[in-house]
């Protein structure tokens, strides 16, 4: 029988910097072990800076994240190569468990999924042990895996279907959105309980009149309003009043910097509003 082998999805960092000793110290004090007890052999547990087969290295890692049996994937630090090999093994739909150290803050489309989260210490190295090998046999035993893209799939084919009528299509999309919002508001809180004392929370209430048809409940204006620069305010939450004669109301709760209220100026919501408010007052509300 062919052995069963695992890819460890994990940053990696140049040689001897704190990336690269957090990776090595987890993968050889943590995820080797475990794994062998397990019935895995050193040589089938993979990770991409550890392999020396030639040729092209980005197709080789590709090629494990789509055949291995198992994925351990470490979000810690978010790491964009990371992020892009646990999406491709999402979908593939093949099993992979999750961690990341704590105070991680998942983005909001995984924020729901199943994460083991642990702390970077002797102890923590004994807790994660015992809570990777609980999910371990049930991983390699889940033959049809769920994550967000195949969910997505499957919404989107269940909309499809003959003989669903404008109904349950209307709840279907009401429920992705309400979804949606939760997650975010979940996301949101977890952020401003994780931002430092030097940030401020400001609420803004825009007046003026809505210029053409739009639908605030597609949750868009946060894409308006998504930060150019590191130093920008940032979008939390907003709510809006809009009476027959196309008068509205927005509020918006902005966070950002002390030292960043510049960046709060008329200019700042005319120019993402063009086209959607034409905007006669704005108040600083708090």
């Amino acid at each position: 029988m062919k052995s069963q082998n695992v890819f460890i999805i994990t940053p990696i960092g140049n040689a001897d910097t704190s990336i690269r000793r957090a990776t090595d110290g987890l993968i050889d004090a943590v995820l080797i072990p475990l794994l062998t007890e397990h019935g895995f052999t050193s040589d089938n547990i993979l990770v991409s800076h550890r392999m020396s087969d030639i040729g092209s290295i980005n197709k080789q890692i590709i090629t494990k994240v789509l055949e291995a049996d198992l994925a351990i994937a470490n979000l810690t630090g978010l790491n964009a190569n990371v992020m892009y090999e646990l999406a491709i093994r999402h979908a593939a739909r093949k099993p992979v468990i999750v961690i990341c150290e704590n105070d991680t803050r998942l983005p909001f489309d995984i924020i729901d999924e199943r994460t083991i989260f642990y702390t970077n210490d002797m102890l923590g190295v004994v807790q994660l042990k015992n809570e990777i090998g609980k999910m371990i046999p049930a991983a390699l035993n889940d033959d049809k895996p769920d994550n967000p893209i195949y969910r997505t799939i499957e919404g989107n084919i269940i909309k499809n279907i003959t003989g669903i009528d404008d109904v349950q299509k209307y709840m279907l999309e009401r429920m992705d959105k309400i979804e949606t919002i939760v997650t975010r508001h979940f996301e949101n809180s977890n952020h401003k309980n994780n931002r430092e004392e030097s940030v401020e929370y400001v609420d803004y209430k825009i007046e003026g009149k809505l210029v053409r048809e739009y639908d605030f409940e597609d949750e868009s204006l946060f894409e308006i309003f998504k930060p150019r620069k590191t130093e920008s305010p940032e979008l939390l939450s907003f709510s809006h009043i809009l009476n027959n004669d196309k008068d509205i109301i927005l509020n918006m709760t902005f966070a950002h910097s002390t030292n960043t209220a510049r960046y709060i100026y008329k200019n700042f919501f005319a120019l993402r509003l063009e086209g959607i408010i034409e905007i006669e007052k704005i108040t600083r509300l708090s």
